[in-house]
C-alpha cells in the first residue's frame, strides 16, 4: 500500500495492521502486507472503520528500546511515550483506512 505519509504515520499503519492479525513492513512512501491476498487485505480494511486510540495499539509495538538509556525504563512508559509521540497521527491514518477501503 503506498500512502506517500511518511515513515511515523506508516509505522502507526503497520502497527494497526498487526494488531488485526497480519504481518506488514514499514517503508518511507508505505507498507506493505506480507503472506495475504489483495482480497483478504481489502476484507481486513473493511473491517477497520477508523484508527483505534493510539494506545490501545501500543501492546503492539516491538524494539522499544532503541535509545542509550532505554534499558532503565520501566517498558509500561516506554509503551505510553510511543503512544504520545504518535497520537498525533491517528487522524492521518484513519484517512488512509478510509482511502484504501474506497478505492480497494
Amino acid at each position: 500500500m503506498v500512502t506517500w505519509a511518511g515513515t511515523a504515520v506508516n509505522g502507526l499503519l503497520a502497527i494497526l495492521l498487526t494488531s488485526a492479525g497480519l504481518e506488514a513492513e514499514v517503508h518511507d512512501v508505505g507498507v506493505t502486507a506480507v503472506n495475504i491476498s489483495p482480497a483478504e487485505l481489502t476484507a481486513v480494511l473493511g473491517g477497520l472503520e477508523r484508527c483505534p486510540p493510539v494506545e490501545d495499539l501500543a501492546s503492539y509495538v516491538e524494539g522499544l528500546r532503541t535509545a542509550k538509556l532505554d534499558d532503565f525504563v520501566d517498558e509500561e512508559l516506554l509503551r505510553r511515550l510511543w503512544a504520545v509521540r504518535h497520537a498525533k497521527h491517528r487522524d492521518r491514518v484513519t484517512a488512509i483506512l478510509r482511502q484504501l477501503t474506497q478505492t480497494g
